[in-house]
């Protein structure tokens, strides 16, 4: 676990994601978790066009395999989670108002 309270995990597909250790999480305010949870959508679409971006190059130059695929999505899951850790520890230390705008500026309208 990291400094910050804010641990890196794997899903079912091994794509790294963002949690709280257990006891954070029960203490979460929901505003602090709409918060949370606008970051991590604003992340996964960014992590989804990057991702397929750089699939894209390599399979334009005959480059990808399985393996280098799988290590590419493993690579952008690791740095999502590496970029996010910092910004997801310190939306809990904002006010109500703060957290709105931050989950209004991550929302698509």
């Amino acid at each position: 676990m990291s400094s910050d309270g804010v641990e890196p995990s794997t899903d079912r597909t091994g794509a790294a994601k963002l949690e709280r250790p257990d006891s954070a999480a029960d203490d979460c305010d929901p505003v602090v978790e709409d918060a949370l949870e606008a970051v991590r959508r604003r992340s996964r679409t960014v992590e989804r066009r990057e991702l397929e971006r750089a699939t894209a190059r390599l399979d334009a130059m005959d480059s990808l395999t399985d393996e280098r695929q799988r290590v590419l999505a493993e690579t952008a899951s690791a740095i999502a989670a590496g970029v996010l850790a910092a910004p997801l520890s310190e939306l809990d230390g904002l006010e109500d108002g703060e957290l709105e705008r931050v989950e209004s500026l991550l929302t698509p309208e």
